[in-house]
């Protein structure tokens, strides 16, 4: 499928994860729950909670210097070359914040600031990831 926006005919690509961060991640788990009704799952080892947005997956992670910043929500989008698609972000402009690295079982994920700022998340599915 593909759409056209200004003139330009892009290729679609489905947004796959969404991560909000908490100050308190078990009070943002009620209060998603309580509000959506998600589904959540929290992972006190991680310091990280898992939820299921009705077919979007999710997660809650705790706020951190460095990481999960206050008014950040971060939106992966599928990529079939998370390495390819960093390089064409940084041709037009983004700076990248976390470079490509495994999530061991699950894929690779990678993250930029776009060049108004907001992070935007890859995410490539692979078991082999190690």
């Amino acid at each position: 499928m593909a759409v056209l926006m200004g003139g330009n005919l892009m290729s679609s690509r489905q947004i796959v994860h969404v991560e909000v961060p908490a100050l308190d991640i078990q009070a943002g788990v009620e209060f998603y729950q309580k509000v959506f009704g998600w589904s959540c799952h929290y992972m006190p080892e991680f310091r990280y909670a898992t939820f299921d947005a009705h077919g979007v997956a999710g997660g809650i992670g705790e706020v951190s210097e460095g990481g999960y910043q206050p008014g950040t929500v971060v939106f992966y989008v599928e990529s079939e070359d998370v390495d390819a698609d960093l390089r064409r972000a940084e041709e037009l402009g983004a700076a990248v914040l976390i470079p490509k690295m495994a999530i061991p079982g699950q894929g690779w994920i990678a993250v930029f600031t776009d060049p108004e700022g907001n992070r935007i998340g890859l995410y490539r599915q692979g078991t082999d990831a190690t």
